[in-house]
């Protein structure tokens, strides 16, 4: 058969006679009739792309020669020596046909052994695009889950590819593909115009996955189409923040009037005059205005194109008034918003603020702290005050007035016209013109002034501090140590006083039970049984043992018996004190008689004897207290009982004194008891 026609035989029926040969062919080789000629198989497989001379198979011959049959039919393959070989390089994707049988002769007799070359398909070719950049629309009302684009790749070697969006474009949150094997783009959330006009994809095309150097990209440049499903939008509208929309909510007009008189021109209104926009900016349709409420007297009127305000009339009432307008497409009256323009109505006034200068001069010190005041040229304690008169008011002093700075970046004025830096100010600059506006948020009328502010060098004035209002927390600061030592003082005066109290009723108690007991301590004191007060005057013995007659130095109080402070207190009583020249005579007793009437004795006590005596005696058990000057009248010896007060030890307390016995001698010896 001639192996031209073969290769017209569709590939499907090639390979279905080739699996046929493979069940019906034995094991082991394949030889000719008389085995002149053997190979190792019959069906034989060569990879694409192999050099010439590359051996497809060995010839066992047995009788040379052996030859192809149809070497024009097959011209890819000859026969050198005992092998069968390539005679090029065969490609896959260029072959008409990837099978090829071949018929050799062999020996004398020419046998002829069929045999089949089938050559394999080798992934030598990458999956590539037909493009490499792709620059397409779409609109924002595109439909979420919805197949947007098909972008397949192309491999010669007809494998399988594997698709993949880069995760780093813009575009990835909005695409994804459908599977890994299916290059179909689907949109995965909603566009809005307004928010993203530009969008990128990058998608990968690979044979073998995960191998970089086998993928191929396609870059997709998406522009984004506006379409029109927005209102229109009052300005200068707040954006709303929301992930996945643009949402910008309307602006609110405010304004003032004066009852009973109209406005000439327009109304100045805050933040600006009525102005709407399409939402859609992409399409940006003509819009226009109508009042549709609020205005009850049908005072205003407003432009229908511009939506300016005008008044046809003067307001009546003094409330205020809310006018409601409505902005809507000129192509589509559907498509509308409203917003509201509140009016205040202020009552007449003759007279506007003014200021009382021109042109405010102050000072402020060089790296001063934010907040620090700005102070008064003229001097460097007292804050600049910036104030506005009213004559409406008595005293001048409207309480509506409000203060306005320009510009506000460095420097704030509050409510009572002192002015504040906000930051530290730079190095360099030396002074600052500024621009105060004062309102009448009442009547809207105003007044400005020119404020121009010196910085000065920290040498340029004496130390002081500018900042001269203090901060809550820094006042709290303070409060709170003092309050606390305010507290402990309290507590410990409190004790204090405590004390006092307790030490002077002690005391109280003591000269109310002093005076009853006066009497029976006396008599308990010299009673006969009682030894408690003594007295002995060892000096006279002394001298009278004395071999050299001679005065002795002082008088000795060796031995002088201790005398209670209560025997003291109860004989030495301050009812019985005299003269100083007086107090020899009265300190005590001489006689019993004397003794009984001091005392308060009755002749039941007669039988006790006195202690003072002029004579020296001798009884034993006796005791008795002598003066020298009746025993001896030559000595110059004195000794003097005295009683006496201590003026230096009195105390506060009227019924309160200290009573002392002291026996002195003329030589200035003396004992206090």
């Amino acid at each position: 058969m001639d192996s031209r026609l073969t290769f017209s035989v569709p590939h499907k029926v090639l390979f279905f006679l080739l699996t046929v040969l493979q069940l019906s062919g034995a094991a082991g080789e394949w030889c000719s009739m008389s085995r002149v000629c053997c190979v190792s198989e019959r069906h034989l497989r060569v990879e694409e792309n192999n050099p010439v001379n590359f051996v497809i198979s060995n010839i066992t011959i047995s009788e040379p020669p052996v030859r192809i049959q149809n070497p024009a039919a097959t011209p890819d393959v000859a026969v050198v020596g005992k092998t069968l070989q390539l005679t090029k390089s065969i490609d896959f994707e260029t072959v008409p046909s990837p099978v090829m049988i071949v018929t050799l002769e062999c020996g004398s007799a020419r046998e002829t052994l069929d045999l089949t070359i089938e050559i394999v398909n080798v992934n030598d070719n990458l999956a590539t695009f037909p493009d490499k950049v792709l620059n397409l629309n779409i609109g924002e009302l595109f439909p979420v889950n919805k197949t947007w684009r098909t972008e397949k790749a192309n491999d010669p070697d007809g494998g399988q590819i594997y698709y993949s969006l880069d995760p780093n474009t813009n575009g990835a949150d909005y695409f994804r593909l459908k599977t890994r094997n299916t290059p179909e783009i689907i949109l995965n959330k909603t566009i809005d115009y307004e928010m993203t006009k530009k969008l990128q994809l990058i998608l990968y095309a690979t044979d073998i996955p995960n191998d970089p150097s086998r993928t191929d990209n396609l870059t997709i440049n998406i522009s984004v189409q506006d379409e029109d499903n927005k209102p229109p939008v009052f300005e200068p509208c707040s954006p709303f923040i929301n992930p996945n929309a643009s949402i910008c909510l309307d602006a609110a007009y405010l304004g003032n009037i004066i009852q009973h008189k109209i406005e000439t021109g327009p109304l100045q209104l805050s933040p600006q005059q009525v102005h709407a926009v399409d939402g859609d900016k992409g399409i940006n349709a003509e819009i226009r205005y109508t009042i549709i409420g609020g205005d009850p007297e049908k005072a205003f009127k407003i432009d229908t194109n511009t939506g300016v305000i005008t008044m046809v009339k003067a307001v009546t009432s003094s409330n205020t008034i809310v006018l409601i307008v409505m902005a809507h497409q000129e192509n589509d009256h559907y498509k509308f918003s409203t917003t509201t323009v509140t009016l205040k109505v202020l009552g007449r006034s003759k007279y506007p603020p003014k200021f009382t200068k021109e042109i405010y001069n102050g000072i402020i010190q060089e790296h001063s702290e934010p907040k620090s005041i700005v102070l008064g040229q003229s001097t460097s304690t007292r804050p600049l005050e910036i104030q506005a008169e009213d004559n409406d008011f008595p005293d001048k002093i409207n309480p509506s007035i409000e203060y306005k700075i320009i510009p506000s970046d460095r420097f704030t004025i509050n409510r009572d016209g002192f002015i504040f830096n906000k930051i530290e100010l730079p190095i360099g600059v030396r002074m600052y013109e500024l621009t105060v506006t004062a309102t009448d948020v009442k009547t809207g009328e105003s007044a400005n002034t020119k404020v121009k502010v010196r910085v000065v060098s920290s040498n340029g004035l004496p130390v002081v501090n500018p900042r001269l209002m203090y901060e809550a927390k820094e006042m709290a600061a303070v409060g709170v140590p003092l309050s606390i030592l305010l507290i402990i003082c309290i507590i410990a005066i409190g004790i204090l006083l405590r004390k006092i109290h307790q030490e002077k009723m002690e005391w109280e108690k003591i000269n109310d039970g002093s005076a009853t007991n006066i009497k029976n301590l006396s008599k308990d004191l010299f009673s006969p049984s009682s030894d408690k007060l003594q007295f002995a005057n060892e000096a006279f013995g002394e001298e009278a043992t004395s071999v050299s007659g001679q005065k002795s130095s002082g008088p000795s109080w060796a031995g002088l018996p201790a005398i209670e402070p209560a025997a003291l207190v109860a004989v030495l009583t301050p009812e019985h004190q005299t003269d100083p020249k007086s107090q020899r005579s009265n300190s005590a007793p001489t006689t019993e008689e004397d003794h009984k009437n001091f005392f308060g004795e009755t002749d039941t006590d007669a039988e006790v004897k006195s202690i003072l005596t002029k004579e020296r005696k001798s009884d034993e058990g006796y005791k008795s207290v002598w003066f020298k000057e009746d025993i001896e009248p030559e000595a110059n010896e004195e000794h003097v009982i005295e009683r006496r007060n201590d003026e230096e030890n009195i105390h506060d307390d009227s019924d309160r004194s200290e009573s002392f016995l002291q026996l002195k001698s003329d030589d200035g010896g003396s004992v206090s008891l």
